[in-house]
């Protein structure tokens, strides 16, 4: 059989906004979904829905690259993201359009989850195009608020 996959080897840490728009880029250039969890180290629920966070990340190996994010060190992305309340999951288009957004949930609203990551998975196969210039729009003001000052077009 297959040795056992950890945690960490599917599930990868986000902190900045451009960690988020470096692993947009590595999505989009395999054809993938991204997907986000945002938790807090302190949040029950957040806890709970660690190890079904992990089967779904097993479950959509093929297509959905998954990473999560703590509240407080990725504070400036939460932000950046505007997500209010953990634990928060969120699938992106490449481009950063949330297709998705659980919002906070209960764990026991989880199993619609999964449901929910087949219908993005289908959508990205089907209508390519669809949420397209939504997301270029959302990346363009990710990219402004991460760039330097110094770097911005006056």
């Amino acid at each position: 059989g297959q040795p056992a996959t950890t945690y960490s080897e599917l599930v990868h840490s986000l902190v900045t906004v451009e960690q988020f728009l470096a692993a947009n880029e590595r999505a989009e250039a395999r054809g993938r979904l991204l997907a986000v969890k945002f938790y807090s180290q302190r949040c029950r629920a957040c806890l709970r829905i660690a190890a079904k966070y992990r089967r779904l990340a097993l479950d959509f190996s093929s297509g959905v690259d998954c990473y999560e994010a703590e509240q407080r060190s990725a504070r400036p992305l939460l932000d950046a993201l505007g997500v209010t309340s953990v634990p928060t999951l969120q699938i992106y288009r490449p481009h950063g359009v949330v297709m998705l957004t659980s919002g906070a949930y209960r764990p026991e609203e989880l199993p619609r989850v999964d449901k929910r990551v087949r219908t993005a998975l289908r959508s990205i196969r089907e209508r390519p195009g669809l949420w397209l210039s939504r997301g270029e729009r959302l990346e363009a003001t990710l990219r402004e608020q991460s760039s330097p000052p110094s770097t911005r077009p006056p």
